[in-house]
């Protein structure tokens, strides 16, 4: 029984405030467990659009169905805790489908202020690779039950006290300036983004993580602050998906914007039988590439002569394209990787030849 219920306590609060409370010392029920910490991080997800989701109608099951659905999500979440490199993160609490979450208050974690911010600070940056997994998270859930659900975040950090209320259901909380800014940075801030402050902006770049500046918002208590959108790390920027769905729009509407004008001509060679040998098709099949250089490339004024000679088709430096008395009449086809439009040249023999 007694293993059960360290298990229970332990499973309630983190290790190391149920090794306070499971210790040998017999501990009394008014005795309360408080903590300081100076530098924490704290986490807030929200999913702003579950509340128009949920619904206690029939079909739902008097709303059973959405709670399954929100308990799969935290459950997702909470489970992303037991990886090796978020042992350090702490769930403090869910609020309806807001999941809260700190770093830093690991008493063994030792640090001087002395130390660079990279070593300072290195649980801040862990809490944003947390809270990235679970935007994927929270995407692999969308990919299977067909939802289009989105995570509304805030992140800020700062001083903070820790304790322990409760004694019948006893319940792990952080309280301070630092963690109304980071509820201010989630409701404030918009769908599918992790809004942070100047501050945690300055910190978090030291990381390499790269930033969209806001704006000044409005935070109760504080005034004007400024705050930024995080984006990503360096190189690695997520591509916006209405921004994508826009360029390949451009695309479609402008080859040229894309595409060059200089580019390599591909000629495509087709024979057939009964065909014949003329010396015509070398000179003409020069002559409409020639042509092509100099009327169609835009803004050229050099003459036949000065045109750019790679484009010119030499059917002798080939054997394979050789043609030959059992060769047929070609067929050129020249597609110019410009506007998008191809040309075909047929070169058949004229009846004056025959």
């Amino acid at each position: 029984m007694r293993r059960r219920n360290e298990a229970l306590v332990y499973n309630i609060l983190p290790p190391h405030v149920a090794a306070h409370f499971m210790g040998s010392r017999k501990r009394q029920h008014e005795e309360l467990y408080s903590q300081s910490y100076a530098e924490v991080g704290v986490l807030f997800a929200s999913m702003p659009n579950f509340s128009d989701f949920y619904s206690e109608e029939t079909v739902n099951n008097q709303g059973l169905e959405c709670l399954r659905f929100l308990n799969e999500v935290i459950s997702d979440f909470d489970a992303l805790l037991e990886l090796p490199q978020f042992q350090d993160i702490i769930k403090i609490k869910t609020i309806g489908s807001t999941y809260m979450a700190a770093s830093g208050l690991n008493p063994s974690r030792q640090v001087k202020p002395d130390d660079p911010i990279q070593v300072r600070w290195s649980h801040l940056a862990l809490l944003v690779e947390f809270a990235l997994e679970l935007k994927k998270a929270l995407q692999g859930i969308n990919e299977q039950s067909f939802n289009h659900f989105v995570l509304k975040m805030g992140i800020n950090h700062g001083p903070i006290t820790a304790g322990v209320i409760g004694a019948r259901k006893p319940h792990y909380d952080i309280w301070g300036n630092s963690v109304n800014v980071a509820s201010r940075m989630e409701s404030t801030g918009k769908a599918g983004c992790i809004q942070v402050t100047d501050e945690t902006t300055e910190i978090l770049k030291h990381f390499g993580y790269v930033f969209e500046q806001r704006g000044l918002v409005s935070v109760k208590g504080k005034g004007q602050l400024m705050t930024y959108y995080l984006i990503g790390k360096g190189g690695t920027t997520p591509s916006n998906p209405e921004t994508t769905f826009k360029d390949e729009e451009e695309t479609k509407n402008n080859p040229d914007s894309v595409l060059g004008l200089d580019e390599d001509i591909t000629i495509h060679l087709e024979t057939n039988e009964n065909s014949f040998d003329n010396p015509v098709h070398n000179n003409t099949t020069e002559h409409i590439l020639t042509q092509y250089n100099a009327e169609d490339k835009p803004g050229s004024t050099e003459g036949p002569e000065k045109q750019n000679t790679e484009h010119k088709l030499d059917l002798s430096a080939d054997p394979i394209h050789q043609l030959s008395e059992d060769t047929s009449p070609l067929i050129l086809s020249s597609t110019a990787a410009t506007s998008g439009s191809s040309e075909t040249h047929l070169l058949q023999k004229s009846d004056a030849d025959d």
